[in-house]
């Protein structure tokens, strides 16, 4: 929210007259003109605004939340409020009638450039108020407009908008509500954890989420892929794809340049397409024609046809032709051996190696965009661009080319592989028993078999490596039985295919079932049968943004006379 001083400034920037101010002064100081009201056909809650710091009524959860959602997640709304004060609209009835109006608009609201009253209706509501009187609610081309409200805002400088349920993304909305719990609360992510999501999605810019789900494996958790998009961290177009279905999601370290309107002709380097990287040589069908690839720039694609003729098409209308299907790529460089080479490199690099290459990523793409880079000098970028570009041709990911070069030092080996024999023995055997003997016990019992054996001793920090590695459901398992190995087994989404799916993620929608059932109430003291409990059957579902605290009751027993 605005503070005076910053309201002031809004205002002044703004050039609002004096009624202007005082209006919109008023809405910011008002509580809510009226109670919202259900019925037959809405559903009526207050949604917890963190933008606002308070409740926001909405008198429909399939229109008026999901312009709540819109007003909460847009970073041009500053400010919004619930039913503002009441403002009277004049006009005409259909009978030529001349009519005034106390009208309380859904909400008032305060963006960066503008500020003005908004009123949410479902489309079927405004056409039949339309044919009643086409006076107060009218179509306008795509849009509807309310004449009368439109002429009040007009006279401070203000608007008047009127929200159609038609106009509402239900993609944007199903990708919010999937996204709540994540803005709402803090999920810890591990600095690895963050560096290698990081990486990969660098590494391979426009990939799927369900490539980065792949990617990563049971190394990191979904949750902080998850936390870092709803931290900005990663960019993704919540118009595009659902999270449900991971492999319409395209995932970027920045907004890519074709999202900011003027500047989408600007350099390219860093936003290839989602695409495998094409060579020269490659080819692609072009609605039945087989062109080969003359030459993959930065910015265009030379295609040479059969009848040897020279077509470039823009890498943007490159890529967007053949996410439409118009253009499927035959052959290209980006095989599943390279993505696995990739996801290779970052999966051992260190947390050191993985943050210092996202440093140098990000001043690449300044470099490239034409943007200072601070005190990084010009020589050293100059040699990251290069040695970017050159792994973006030889492995169709340039990030690897920023990764610090490995030195290892000598990996091979040390301990003789009867040594080895013998401690993996001794782990199957002595250690993921029943006995829940302790590592150092264990260890200590391969020390004495291994000393009487005249073999080399595995020291207890490889010995306790070894374990680990081997740690899972299974050696649970073995050491504690199947209950606590229960709780490390993959989880189940779905039982059957037939299963319905309830809603985007767990306990979305909720089910709750009276099942009528013939119970007898006895006396625990005396065994004395008291009677037979009353039973209904009855069934609701509704969405778990709107799930009251629920306390179970028990109902009374009936005692016989």
């Amino acid at each position: 929210m605005l503070n005076d001083q910053e309201f002031s400034f809004w205002a002044k920037r703004l050039s609002l007259s004096e009624d202007a101010r005082s209006a919109i002064e008023n809405v910011r100081r008002s509580d809510p003109a009226r109670r919202v009201g259900g019925g037959r056909s809405n559903v009526t809650g207050r949604y917890p605004s963190r933008k606002m710091g308070a409740t926001i009524q909405f008198e429909s959860h399939r229109v008026e939340l999901p312009a709540i959602f819109e007003l909460e997640y847009d970073d041009n709304v500053l400010e919004y409020y619930d039913q503002a004060p009441s403002i009277k609209l004049e006009y005409c009835s259909a009978g030529g009638k001349r009519l005034g109006v106390l009208h309380t608009p859904d909400f008032f609201a305060i963006r960066a450039d503008s500020a003005g009253w908004e009123e949410c209706k479902t489309e079927e509501e405004l056409i039949r108020l339309s044919e009643r009187n086409p006076n107060r609610y009218r179509r306008d081309g795509a849009i509807w407009v309310c004449p009368p409200g439109t002429q009040y805002a007009e006279r401070l400088a203000l608007y008047y908008r009127v929200r159609s349920s038609t106009g509402i993304n239900w993609i944007f909305q199903r990708n919010i509500q999937f996204l709540e719990d994540y803005f709402r609360t803090t999920h810890e992510v591990r600095s690895i954890d963050r560096q290698r999501i990081l990486a990969h999605v660098a590494a391979t810019p426009a990939c799927p989420l369900e490539n980065l789900f792949e990617a990563t494996g049971n190394e990191v958790s979904r949750d902080a892929i998850y936390s870092l998009i709803a931290t900005g961290d990663i960019y993704v177009d919540l118009f595009a794809g659902l999270f449900c279905e991971p492999e319409k999601v395209t995932l970027w370290l920045e907004k890519p340049p074709r999202h900011h309107g003027a500047n989408a002709g600007t350099n390219t380097a860093l936003v290839p397409t989602s695409l495998p990287t094409l060579r020269a040589g490659d080819a692609v069908d072009w609605d039945g024609r087989r062109l080969t690839v003359l030459n993959a720039g930065m910015s265009a694609i030379t295609l040479l046809g059969e009848d040897k003729s020279i077509i470039e098409i823009p890498l943007t209308k490159f890529d967007e032709c053949v996410r439409e299907k118009r253009i499927a790529v035959l052959t290209g460089s980006g095989t599943e051996t390279e993505a696995l080479h990739v996801q290779e490199r970052i999966l051992h690099a260190s947390e050191t190696d993985l943050a210092e290459a996202n440093r140098r990523y990000q001043a690449v793409a300044r470099s490239l965009r034409g943007e200072a880079n601070g005190d990084i000098p010009q020589r050293t970028l100059r040699r990251w661009v290069a040695a970017y570009r050159a792994a973006e041709h030889e492995n169709g990911a340039g990030y690897l080319g920023l990764l610090p070069t490995p030195n290892p030092g000598n990996t091979s080996k040390k301990l003789p592989g009867c040594a080895t024999a013998a401690m993996i023995e001794s782990i199957a055997e002595d250690y993921e028993t029943v006995k829940q003997k302790t590592m150092y016990a264990a260890w200590s019992t391969l020390k004495l078999t291994c000393e009487r054996r005249q073999i080399a001793v595995p020291s207890y920090k490889t010995f306790t490596i070894a374990v680990h590695r081997r740690a899972g459901p299974e050696q649970t398992q073995k050491r504690q039985g199947s209950r606590a190995a229960y709780q490390l087994q993959p989880f189940y989404w779905e039982l059957e295919q037939r299963t319905p799916r309830h809603g985007d993620r767990p306990f979305e929608t909720g089910h709750i079932d009276h099942t009528q059932a013939d119970v007898w109430v006895i006396c625990s003291q005396t065994g004395r049968l008291l009677g037979r409990r009353g039973s209904h059957s009855s069934r609701m579902r509704f969405p778990a943004a709107f799930w009251p605290c629920i306390s179970r009751s028990i109902l009374p027993a009936t005692v016989p006379a």
